[in-house]
């Protein structure tokens, strides 16, 4: 949702529409930032075995949940470790759709931490696809102070 609001901004060219969707931006943004320390307070509490986990094999899945037509895996313990991981990723992009220059000191710090010391090598899921997007939007904006 935040992407879509930041393209709906940039492209908006009534000043008064471009205001209320600044003001949403802004305020899902501050739910992030929430969200950004959780997830890397429950992150920090992962062991390095446990960030290593090989997803399930699909073809095999034990138990599958009907979502509304669409069978769903369940993954267990692992989708807990893509579940952070992804949301790590995305609460840090959110942080960067809205003045990225606003972000804390704390937060930048975080989010060198973040992607600085996670083990992409030895990670087997898409959840970093975020950690990515991250990465260049804080290049882009110049909030990392220095390169990874």
């Amino acid at each position: 949702m935040q992407c879509s609001l930041e393209v709906l901004h940039d492209l908006e060219p009534d000043a008064a529409l471009k205001a209320t969707i600044h003001a949403r931006l802004t305020q899902v943004r501050d739910l992030a930032a929430k969200r950004f320390q959780g997830v890397l307070a429950n992150l920090a509490k992962k062991t390095p075995e446990e960030m290593r986990m090989l997803g399930p094999d699909w073809r095999n899945v034990p138990e599958w949940k009907d979502q509304k037509g669409y069978p769903n895996p369940q993954w267990g313990s692992y989708r807990e470790i893509w579940h952070l991981t992804r949301e790590a990723g995305e609460s840090a992009l959110i942080l960067l759709t809205v003045d990225p220059g606003s972000v804390s000191e704390t937060q930048r710090a975080a989010l060198r931490d973040l992607l600085g010391h996670f083990d992409y090598l030895h990670y087997s899921s898409c959840g970093i696809i975020y950690h990515l997007a991250a990465y260049w939007k804080a290049r882009r904006h110049d909030v990392l102070a220095r390169k990874l």
